[in-house]
């Protein structure tokens, strides 16, 4: 019995010995020689960038292990994605397709190894190839605004990058912001160049002519008239009056008799002088003029359809600045600006030189106005 039990200790003992042994075996780790530490993906430029200039492009972007000697390389394999397909496609071999324009991000991963996933960004380019200007030449009064963008047109309408640059060559007449608003400041003459910003490298210009037209806070007006009345105007229900033309309201007007006329118990003689007279108050330069006919009446008799303007800074030596200017008689809202030669005067003589000989008495002027603009 004694006997037994040792050969039973003998054997417990031999059994667990090798058991130890096999896990021994079983737990031992693999030693691989120069393992992957990286992965490569072919043309991708510098900045990780992958740019297309076209619809249909393909590139191949199949990875590989890193270094390609490395002991675990042969068991790297990888799977492609595209975060918008609208932009770009890929394939299970790295095939990549473009699609449309935008950007998306391309992700390569390593399925046996995620840590080294990489991502890289995809632009597919329309380049702009042309913008198109729907006015070349603004007319701005100083302190107006223009919208120089809703003018611009780019082409093609699906361009990739499609922020505009605007520039003014002097800002001191007109300055323009990033949004392409343009303001006015003084009279003078400025260009905005619209540019481009993709690369495409494309510009166009727009003249922008600003008008700063005078104050004309008290200024005075006088007329050659003297009528049987005593005023130098005539009275037209609750207007008429000489000032009623620096007033900025077109309804209101001053009101002159026609030579060989009668109107309202007043008479102008055929040989009578006919004008009327600005008095400034102080020696400007100008060169331009804004006339507005009365508001809102149908009779063409009523307009001026022509004036000669003289200048003077002694109210009694007057220089002719120009002579016959034809003023457009077919509609009350024309806006009728005349370019003039530029001038330094205090006083400005209107003179009548043409009008309607056989409709209506009374020749009416609604507004008068001078001031600085661009030279023609």
């Amino acid at each position: 019995m004694k006997k037994q039990f040792i050969y039973i200790l003998l054997a417990t003992a031999a059994l667990t010995a090798a058991c130890s042994d096999d896990k021994k075996d079983e737990y031992k780790p693999e030693t691989i020689t120069n393992p992957v530490t990286d992965i490569t993906v072919p043309n991708v430029p510098e900045d990780g960038v992958l740019r297309f200039e076209s619809i249909g492009q393909t590139q191949q972007v199949a990875a590989t292990a890193s270094p390609a000697n490395g002991g675990d390389a042969d068991r790297y394999y990888f799977e492609y994605a595209s975060s918008d397909e609208k932009v770009f496609t890929v394939t299970e071999d790295g095939t990549l397709t473009t699609v449309g324009p935008g950007e998306a991000v391309l992700t390569v991963t390593p399925v046996n190894n995620t840590q080294l996933k990489k991502t890289y960004k995809v632009v597919v380019l329309f380049y702009i190839t042309d913008l198109q200007l729907s006015t070349t030449e603004v007319k701005l009064n100083e302190k107006e605004k223009y919208d120089l963008s809703l003018s611009t047109t780019i082409i093609p309408a699906n361009a990739t990058y499609q922020t505009l640059k605007y520039a003014s060559s002097d800002e001191t007449v007109a300055t323009v912001n990033e949004r392409g608003v343009v303001k006015a400041l003084k009279g003078g003459q400025t260009t905005i160049m619209v540019s481009t910003t993709d690369g495409s490298n494309i510009s166009k210009e727009c003249t922008v002519k600003v008008t700063s037209w005078f104050d004309r806070t008290g200024w005075t007006v006088d007329t050659s008239a003297r009528y049987a009345t005593g005023n130098n105007y005539v009275v037209d229900n609750d207007t008429g009056k000489p000032e009623d033309i620096l007033d900025g309201d077109q309804s209101t007007f001053l009101s002159l008799i026609k030579p060989g006329r009668t109107y309202a118990g007043c008479t102008a003689a055929k040989d009578d002088p006919f004008y009327f007279v600005v008095d400034m108050k102080e020696s400007k330069a100008f060169n331009v003029l804004r006339w507005k006919h009365r508001y809102n009446n149908s009779s063409e008799g009523l307009r001026a359809k022509a004036i000669t303007l003289s200048g003077s800074n002694d109210g009694t030596n007057y220089t002719v600045i120009q002579e016959n200017i034809t003023l457009p008689t077919a509609n009350y809202t024309d806006l009728i600006e005349i370019q003039l030669p530029t001038t330094t005067y205090r006083y400005v003589k209107v003179d009548y030189t043409k009008w309607d000989t056989v409709n209506n008495n009374t020749v009416q002027c609604a507004e008068f106005e001078l001031g600085n603009g661009p030279k023609e």
